[in-house]
């Protein structure tokens, strides 16, 4: 009997490391960045083709042939395929997008929902579920903004 549990010991040990090794490497199979937020993802071995599934959800861009760029557009799930000069897959990995909640505020209104963005000032952002005759606007102001900046950047060249 004295020998039994050291044993059960032992061997409950090696299962809980074959767990905990297989939690991380769950782990690993998934990354996250938050909406309108970036994140570097280094890569094992050089890539030569970088697809996102779905690139309303997510964008990437090379920053070397190692590090990929992930812009998180929008919610949702998407997934991430790297692939080296030959076609071997380097990377195939899920990626969620998800909100940062830390500075945001919803207003309520009866149905009518708004979504601030409080760091210091409160400013209005646009999220799923906001009143469109809030967001209609925002959306106008957002894209005659980057039309904006897209002519600035183009007469300096």
């Amino acid at each position: 009997m004295r020998f039994k549990t050291p044993k059960i010991a032992f061997t409950s040990l090696c299962i809980g490391a074959a767990l905990v090794t297989s939690i991380s490497v769950a782990q690993a199979a998934s990354l996250s960045v938050a909406i309108n937020q970036s994140r570097i993802i280094s890569l094992s071995e050089p890539a030569s083709t970088f697809v996102v599934g779905n690139p309303s959800i997510a964008d990437a861009n090379f920053a070397s042939p190692t590090q990929v760029l992930i812009l998180g557009k929008t919610y949702g799930a998407t997934n991430l395929i790297a692939l080296d000069a030959s076609g071997k897959v380097i990377l195939n990995t899920n990626l969620h997008v998800v909100t940062n909640q830390s500075n945001r505020v919803s207003l309520y209104k009866g149905s009518s929902k708004q979504s601030l963005d409080c760091y210091g000032d409160c400013v209005a952002m646009i999220d799923l579920g906001d009143d469109l005759g809030i967001v209609e606007p925002l959306i106008k102001t957002t894209g005659a903004a980057q039309d904006l900046a897209g002519k600035s950047a183009n007469d300096d060249n």
